[in-house]
């Protein structure tokens, strides 16, 4: 039998006999802090959002200059091979791509182990998006849901030694508010670094007010790779977000940074690990929030430095604007270090805007909402100002991203 056909087969067994009370393990330090109650991922069915690939052979270009791709569905009996050039180095695989299948065969091993119900459910139904880039090219991917109320998007990403990649992923709710309710994302994406390679992800997602949302991402380094990573998030009643690295090789370098805005009563985890597995291997991390009315946002950073490990660094840093009393930004951070050789820093700050500086702006004729709108601007414009995009598509994400810019403190 196909091995993708076991993983679903084995995925669908292990859900089959699941009960929400004990998937996920709610006692976990994984999920401790998440929000659970009318969260339930096994009542529900897959449900169908568009999936599109587009290209550029260039860096920073319009997205909307891009070049859309021709992508057909996967197919569980789908043949061998090196897989179809869609775009000069750009390589559909097939769902039995031999590295293909031994990574999921990996991620079921993991769900099953950690009884994570919404990567099961991912596994279960969805055949996975496999790219295998062999030229530099930035890609566009974007998942907007169409009918149903849960979303199982899946995505496999190799990339050759020496190669630059950029990669803009999008997921977004595509309905009238009435229909947002309920609305569950659960995604899963693996992204293999080859030797030398430079991959920089921009991860968006635009959720409605009352959908939830849960997904993971790993990365696998290889020697003197280089990874970027930029998770910008809105909307949602409840998330938790998974971002695993593994420096697997000597040289491996991987910097993740994100910005998240909540209101009303949403709450969002986001854990970032990074396990450092070889000699010589910098990663930095920089998260941060801005919260209103009864917003919750809490940031796992973990760093992991097994014995014998030697000249490791590790910096992580987590900054929260609170803009009423009642809304709350929790930073977690987690070091596991058996290795004397590492250099690693953790910081963190929760505030309201800086009284001094909303004065001074008042006093050169800025209004007091003009002027707020500015310092969180600039807040968030230290994470904007290392993406790789064109300005117009910057200032897309400013407009449509944001509206907590647009608003006033919200009910203390």
């Amino acid at each position: 039998m196909n091995r993708i056909a076991d993983i679903q087969t084995q995925a669908r067994n292990t859900l089959q006999a699941a009960s929400p009370n004990t998937y996920p393990d709610r006692s976990s330090e994984e999920w401790r802090k998440v929000r659970l109650d009318g969260v339930d991922v096994l009542s529900r069915s897959p449900g169908t959002f568009s999936l599109s690939l587009s290209a550029s052979q260039h860096f920073g270009q319009p997205l909307e200059s891009f070049q859309i791709l021709n992508i057909k569905p996967n197919e569980v009996d789908s043949g061998n091979g090196a897989g179809e050039e869609i775009f000069p180095g750009v390589f559909h695989l097939p769902a039995s791509d031999a590295d293909v299948q031994e990574r999921w065969a990996w991620l079921l091993n993991r769900a099953s182990e950690t009884r994570d119900p919404f990567e099961l459910s991912n596994l279960a139904h969805t055949l996975p998006l496999a790219l295998r880039i062999k030229k530099d090219v930035s890609l566009r991917i974007r998942c907007i849901s169409e009918s149903g109320n849960l979303f199982l998007p899946s995505l496999y990403l190799d990339t050759a030694p020496n190669v630059e990649v950029d990669v803009i992923l999008e997921t977004e709710d595509n309905a009238t508010s009435e229909e947002q309710d309920g609305l569950m994302w659960s995604s899963s994406a693996f992204v293999r670094a080859g030797s030398n390679a430079r991959i920089r992800l921009v991860d968006i997602r635009k959720h409605g007010d009352m959908s939830f949302h849960f997904h993971r991402l790993d990365f696998l380094e290889s020697r003197d790779s280089n990874v970027h990573y930029c998770t910008i998030h809105r909307g949602g009643l409840t998330g938790k977000g998974f971002v695993r690295t593994r420096a697997a090789e000597k040289g491996a370098e991987f910097r993740g940074i994100g910005l998240y805005t909540g209101r009303a009563a949403q709450f969002h985890d986001m854990e970032m690990e990074i396990s450092h597995e070889a000699d010589h291997c910098d990663s930095t991390l920089h998260y941060k929030t801005v919260l209103k009315d009864r917003a919750h946002s809490v940031f796992n950073g973990s760093l992991v430095a097994p014995p014998h490990i030697r000249q490791i660094n590790s910096h992580q840093t987590n900054n929260n604007i609170v803009l009423s009393k009642k809304a709350r930004a929790e930073s977690m951070p987690r070091l596991i270090i058996q290795s004397e050789d590492v250099s690693c820093e953790h910081g963190a700050t929760v505030g309201d805007l800086d009284e001094q500086a909303l004065y001074f702006l008042q006093c050169r004729g800025i209004p007091l909402e003009s002027a707020r709108r500015i310092l969180i601007e600039g807040f968030m414009e230290e994470i904007l100002s290392e993406l790789r995009l064109d300005e117009q598509d910057l200032e897309q994400i400013r407009d449509q991203l944001f509206p907590i810019l647009d608003t006033g403190p919200g009910p203390s």
